[in-house]
């Protein structure tokens, strides 16, 4: 299993301004980040200085064949749940039961994004840095991935 993080946190187009929170990121233990591609040319993701390869058309497609059965079941057993940390937990240890060992990877949203903000109805922030989200969000799937 991987662990990533997206980078919809911060930003829709990565910069360079972006490098101290990709080097806390892989500091922390991530194996890999999501970048957003909505906007900016071809030739500046291009540019950007990643090791290793994005997926592949067919890396997409298993995953999404894969999980499909393990993800209608998280879904129920999510709604049930009264604690989302024991929703996560439950989770994870659902996923690592089924064989799972692809990326789980944290989608985390907050106010940086105006229109992102909006389209997903957050209004105030919901956590006092970002650099809270990825650090306790790592902990607690590593962990949790690890005592499943």
């Amino acid at each position: 299993m991987k662990i990533g993080f997206s980078l919809l946190l911060w930003t829709t187009n990565v910069q360079s301004e972006h490098w101290p929170i990709l080097e806390d990121i892989k500091r922390v233990g991530y194996d890999g980040v999501e970048i957003p591609v909505f906007e900016g040319a071809p030739a500046h993701y291009a540019e950007l200085r990643f090791s290793g390869e994005g997926p592949t058309a067919t890396s997409a497609s298993a995953r999404s064949t894969s999980i499909g059965p393990t993800a209608r079941a998280l879904a129920n057993m999510g709604s049930r749940s009264p604690s989302k940390r024991s929703t996560g937990s439950n989770a994870i240890k659902a996923l690592k039961r089924s064989g799972y060992e692809g990326w789980l990877t944290i989608e985390a949203f907050g106010r940086a994004l105006p229109e992102l903000a909006a389209a997903t109805r957050v209004w105030r922030d919901l956590f006092p840095a970002p650099s809270q989200v990825y650090r306790e969000g790592y902990s607690v799937i590593r962990e949790g991935w690890d005592a499943a």
